[in-house]
């Protein structure tokens, strides 16, 4: 035998009637009949006021029509659990409320009435609607001031709804003159059909960006921009934001570079033609004096007193060093034109293979050189020897007179590149030169302190920078130096 409903919703108002919560039970009539102390706090009505009371009391005018076909739903067996609505109090105030509905039923399984836990909501309402304004107003005084031009579009037809003052200003055109107007309407897109393939293609993607198209402003001048947009939902309703930004002084900038770079290939090029064209030309005339002058001394020896001799010799010896002079040039200026493309190298044997060229002056100087394990790296195996062969073999020649060299090869992984060092110890370098080191023919010390052309470490600085890295030192005067370079991963 079923419970009869009266006392079923009497039973459930004794639940409620203490909770702190608002909570409201009523028939399918709109009869209150059951209202808890929450729920006279909220509106002011007393338990006995409430119990006499229809819902529509507690219901604004404007939202009737919807409490009646929120309870119509119910009984035709709509789900519904919660949802946003406004009440009255007593005093007339007008509450935002959060309503979540639990219907009653009886032991049948018949629906017998609602019950509901009420919320206001109004003062967290009214703190976000007060949170968007403000907002709004930010996004204005940004979208007015803004040094970009703005537009913002219908995402479904492409209309005009806004645009900025920045961008009338940019392209000549009054407000009226945009609004109203589709994009591919206003005058500044020539390119109709193409304008409307890019807006379906941004429909769709939701994203699009380009900097090819200028667009011609009211006076007929073209203007470079950088045109961004996206599709936002502002609600419900989808909306595009396009911002322009005038890149045409970056777009004359960059031909100017490109220009001044196309210029310096060319000189780059005529001077490697140069140098090839020059070694080769001196290399002759060289050999000629060098050789015509041991032939006098070899002929004409027994005639020439010891200063003729001597002279002869400052000849040859002039002739000699002006002819590696002109190889290390020759071998300098190639190295950007004639080097392979850098590809996996195992860095180890290219050491190995610098060592065995420098056999013969590290057994004679009794230099001792370590290394620690080195990575594959992305290189030019031929110029990578080069490096460390010119390193190795300086750290050999700066020595110190009392000690033999020892040379010590290693490396870091920074992550993102290899970082190599030669640390020797021999004499050092005087920080006041460190501007100096790197420079072609910058010579520290005099060809009779120590041979050589001067072009040994220009040529480790053009080698790693070919590669995409760089290269320096540290040292300290008698106490030896660490070169380092790096290899980017």
């Amino acid at each position: 035998m079923s419970m009869n409903p009266d006392a079923n919703i009497r039973r459930m108002a004794t639940v409620v009637r203490d909770s702190n919560d608002a909570i409201t039970i009523q028939d399918f009539e709109g009869n209150i009949t059951a209202w808890n102390r929450g729920a006279a706090q909220m509106y002011g009505y007393s338990e006995e006021e409430a119990l006499q009371m229809n819902i529509d009391l507690l219901t604004p005018p404007g939202k009737l029509a919807e409490q009646r076909d929120f309870i119509r739903r119910l009984i035709a067996g709509e789900t519904i659990t919660s949802f946003e609505t406004q009440r009255l109090t007593k005093n007339g105030r007008v509450l935002d409320v959060w309503l979540t509905v639990t219907k009653l039923m009886d032991d049948d399984g018949k629906p017998v009435g609602l019950a509901s836990t009420e919320r206001d909501i109004t003062t967290r309402k009214r703190a976000v609607e007060e949170m968007v304004v403000a907002s709004e107003i930010r996004y204005r005084r940004l979208f007015e001031t803004a040094k970009d031009g703005i537009l913002i579009l219908d995402a479904e037809t492409g209309m005009v709804v806004d645009v900025n003052p920045f961008l009338i200003k940019l392209l000549g055109f009054s407000h009226e003159q945009f609004l109203g107007k589709k994009v591919w309407e206003l005058g500044f897109f020539k390119d109709i059909v193409a304008n409307q393939a890019n807006f379906a293609e941004l429909q769709q993607k939701e994203y699009m960006r380009y900097e090819n198209k200028p667009l011609q402003t009211s006076d007929g001048r073209q203007v470079e921009v950088e045109f961004i947009s996206n599709v936002y939902l502002i609600g419900k309703k989808k909306v595009i934001q396009c911002n322009v930004r005038d890149i045409s002084e970056r777009k004359q900038i960059e031909r100017q570079l490109a220009s001044a770079m196309a210029t310096v290939q060319r000189s780059n090029k005529d001077l490697e033609q140069f140098a090839y064209v020059a070694s080769h030309d001196l290399q002759e005339p060289l050999r000629m004096v060098s050789s015509y002058t041991q032939l006098l001394a070899e002929r004409y020896g027994d005639q020439l007193d010891e200063k003729a001799k001597k002279y002869i010799d400052y000849a040859v010896d002039g002739a000699i060093r002006m002819q590696r002079l002109i190889n290390d040039l020759l071998t300098y200026s190639r190295i950007n034109t004639q080097g392979v493309i850098p590809k996996l190298t195992d860095s180890h044997s290219v050491l190995g293979e610098a060592l065995r060229n420098l056999s013969a002056a590290i057994e004679e100087n009794r230099a001792i050189v370590t290394n620690d394990d080195l990575p594959v790296v992305r290189a030019d195996a031929s110029q990578l020897m080069q490096v460390f062969q010119n390193l190795i073999s300086n750290a050999i020649k700066f020595r110190r007179a009392d000690d033999a060299p020892r040379i010590h090869v290693s490396v870091k992984n920074l992550g993102h590149e290899w970082c190599f060092s030669v640390k020797d110890n021999g004499i050092g370098i005087d920080s006041k030169y460190a501007g100096k080191v790197f420079v072609i023919f910058q010579r520290l010390h005099t060809s009779q302190e120590y041979p050589g052309t001067g072009i040994g470490l220009a040529m480790c600085k053009r080698v790693v920078e070919r590669h995409g890295g760089r290269i320096w030192f540290e040292s300290e005067l008698d106490k030896g130096s660490t070169f380092y370079f790096t290899l980017p991963k």
